[in-house]
């Protein structure tokens, strides 16, 4: 058995330090023929195609999306079919530093999107792959916008909610002029509004990018949190409680957000994050959890008990002793009768009587 040939990465790709195996066209130490394509190379400006400098039987010392060095030998081409054991391959024998190139396909993907990669970490070829699992990945919010948005002896808030039910809770906090209360950013569930100001506060990051340092940076410059949208479906619902989970198992400071005309009795408990909408009426001895929406014109009467993340919806009556599990949402104009009792997760129609816990 003799060695008739080396095949290397080709040296003619002088920009690229190393290249990215795109596919192979044959099988291990199968016959080729001279000026057969075997191997794909995929460089920062082409595809490249390899091709059999002889006939012979091919060892090959490479895989599909192996990164390789410019020059390496990828493949070797022998007289009989058992090539001798092999060597190692050109990834092997890849120095520990790398150059960042970027493939042709990536360029053109980062170009499409407008992507800035300066962070993404990584030694040797970008692919496409790589740039769209970083453009996919959430990114971490840019503290700093935060922090130069704080304001001395005010209550700085981060506002979790935008849409239209947000623009009711906005003028809610405004008016709370007494307690100098400052929005220093703006959390959303749409990636496209990312960036735009909305009533003066800027829009810094999605819910997805709330992670615990996150969290973490709010509680170190006392950043307090309010929950600022609603919820009318159970796909929302559960994207709600997600964030109101993540943020409380952090420790977060929470701002409920009260209308001025709403009547709470004073020994009534409003819980964390709450929301209480125009002209709510709470009762003695109410208990409402963590991110609860009391919407407007709601009245629940004494003895109450309300699960975290539950909407009452705007008119909606419970009578006394009744219990609301989480999760839940009481249709707008709905009654519950006096000591019934609604499990988590219930969701109620509009216009509904709820006089028996039978139903459920």
């Amino acid at each position: 058995m003799k060695l008739l040939a080396e095949i290397y990465a080709p040296t003619e790709v002088i920009n690229d330090e190393f290249v990215i195996i795109q596919s192979i066209d044959c099988h291990d130490r199968e016959e080729v023929k001279k000026g057969q394509d075997i191997i794909q190379l995929e460089t920062s400006k082409s595809v490249v195609s390899v091709e059999a400098p002889i006939d012979g039987f091919i060892e090959l010392l490479c895989r599909a999306d192996d990164e390789v060095e410019v020059g390496g030998v990828i493949a070797k081409i022998w007289s009989s079919a058992k090539p001798s054991s092999k060597t190692k391959t050109s990834q092997d024998k890849t120095s520990e530093s790398k150059a960042a190139v970027t493939s042709l396909k990536a360029k053109e993907y980062i170009a499409a999107k407008n992507l800035d990669i300066s962070d993404l970490a990584h030694d040797g070829l970008i692919s496409l792959d790589m740039v769209r699992a970083y453009n996919n990945a959430p990114k971490e919010i840019e503290l700093k916008t935060i922090i130069r948005n704080v304001k001395p002896n005010h209550l700085n808030i981060i506002f979790i909610g935008t849409g239209l039910h947000a623009d009711t809770l906005h003028t809610i906090i405004t008016a709370q002029k007494s307690q100098h209360v400052n929005i220093v950013g703006i959390i959303t569930h749409d990636a496209n509004i990312v960036g735009n100001k909305q009533h003066e506060s800027i829009v810094i990051g999605t819910e997805q990018q709330c992670t615990p340092s996150f969290w973490a940076a709010l509680i170190s410059h006392n950043i307090h949190v309010a929950i600022g949208y609603s919820f009318k479906d159970k796909r929302v619902c559960k994207a709600r409680e997600r964030i109101i989970t993540s943020a409380e198992d952090a420790g977060v400071s929470w701002h409920n957000i009260q209308h001025r005309s709403a009547l709470i009795e004073h020994t009534a408990n409003t819980g964390k994050g709450t929301q209480i909408a125009q002209g709510a009426i709470i009762g003695n001895n109410v208990n409402i959890g963590t991110g609860c929406i009391i919407n407007s014109g709601v009245i629940i009467s004494h003895d109450c008990n309300i699960g975290d993340n539950t909407h009452i919806a705007p008119g909606a009556v419970l009578g006394g002793n009744v219990n609301i599990g989480k999760n839940c949402l009481i249709g707008m104009n709905s009654t519950v009768f006096a000591d019934v009792k609604i499990p988590d997760d219930t969701f109620i129609a509009n216009m509904e009587n709820i006089n028996t816990k039978d139903k459920f």
